[in-house]
């Protein structure tokens, strides 16, 4: 089966001015491999380009045309507003069960093909002429309904440990909040703790992944969300442009420098293991405290409280890449309490992380069994 003869893309046009509306989505408000809405923006709140003229109705799929290595595949759960480089998309019932077209489009072979047909290499794209010439083996109706509620049941499965992994991380962020606003002492500036700010550098690199016996240097994007990624990187070109000055280690605490969106400057993130031969990329900062005056695990975690937050995104710079400078971070509000005090919350701090750790290997374990099933079927 075609999917341009399961799919059908929608192309109605929306006056702003005139529409009744109040919702928006942006390719950042869509998470990879997550068919859940989570977040969204309104129309009111923030002015958006001539781009964002595309209607999308409840029910409908959206998928980012741009950088489909991202796989960004969500149902719509209201009626609102898009880009036109995002494809809103509806399913043809009368060959394929609308419920099953979502994990067609998170399948391995249609992410692949979608990326092999993508054009440009800055911001690369996927026209739907290409996107509808997709063939993938499509089970019977008869069967579909009943292959539709298996992978729902597995999508709510993975749903269940997210929201697990994301209660484990809000009681973590709320007991060390608190500390924050009830200990009005003992302030600093995050450049008074540290030695350092030791900025990375980024020779040319491939856009594949180094292999284990290649040097690599890291993306911005290997600084998760509080979480190292060390797939997240590149090949070097010329492998003798590696520097071990430059090489990530384990216990590293990394900051982005800069990122497309506010949110992702000054993004923290620990490194509890890493391959060798990686580089920081210039766009990743490495944090190197005093030890005689802070604990890597208490710093850790001030970078991810909300003074920090706060005075990062109110001081990052930048009209389309954002970006922070090394003086500028150095500036963010901190709080040190004296060594016992360090300790004591670290303890409690490191007791929590077993707990997100236990659910992150839960909700990896449950995709890895999703995207095997969904494979199967696909």
């Amino acid at each position: 089966m075609k999917f341009g003869d399961v799919a059908i893309q929608q192309k109605q046009s929306v006056d702003r001015e005139n529409t009744e509306l109040t919702r928006y989505v942006k390719g950042e408000h869509m998470g990879s491999e997550d068919l859940h809405l989570r977040k969204w923006g309104e129309l009111a709140d923030e002015y958006l380009g001539p781009a964002f003229i595309r209607k999308f109705e409840d029910g409908d799929i959206l998928y980012g045309s741009r950088r489909t290595y991202l796989r960004k595949v969500v149902i719509a759960p209201f009626d609102g507003i898009t880009s036109n480089t995002t494809f809103v998309i509806k399913a043809n019932e009368d060959k394929i069960d609308r419920r099953l077209l979502p994990f067609v489009m998170l399948s391995e072979g249609f992410a692949q093909h979608s990326i092999r047909n993508s054009k440009g290499s800055v911001n690369p794209y996927v026209n739907w002429k290409d996107l509808a010439g997709y063939e993938f083996l499509l089970p019977p109706k008869a069967q579909q309904a009943e292959l539709a509620e298996l992978l729902w049941a597995l999508d709510e499965l993975v749903s269940n440990n997210q929201k697990t992994l994301a209660e484990l991380k809000r009681f973590q962020r709320i007991y060390f909040e608190s500390l924050l606003q009830t200990n009005l002492d003992d302030r600093a500036k995050l450049r008074d703790v540290l030695i350092d700010i030791f900025a990375g550098k980024s020779p040319k690199g491939f856009s594949r992944q180094a292999t284990d016996n290649e040097y690599g240097v890291l993306k911005v994007s290997a600084v998760g969300d509080g979480v190292y990624l060390e797939q997240e990187n590149k090949t070097l070109v010329n492998q003798d442009e590696f520097n071990p000055t430059y090489e990530v280690k384990t216990g590293f605490i990394l900051v982005t420098r800069a990122n497309a969106q506010f949110s992702g400057v000054g993004r923290p993130c620990m490194v509890n293991e890493t391959r060798p031969g990686l580089m920081l990329s210039d766009k990743t900062l490495r944090l190197i405290p005093d030890k005689s005056r802070i604990r890597e695990r208490f710093l850790f975690q001030l970078v991810r409280s909300s003074p920090y937050r706060k005075h990062v995104e109110s001081v990052a710079g930048g009209t389309e890449a954002k970006n922070i400078s090394q003086k500028l971070l150095g500036e963010a509000p901190i709080w040190v309490p004296n060594e016992n005090r360090q300790i004591k919350i670290e303890n409690n701090l490191l007791s929590s992380d077993k707990g997100i750790e236990l659910a992150t290997l839960q909700l990896n374990d449950s995709r890895i069994m999703q995207k095997s099933v969904l494979n199967q079927i696909f």
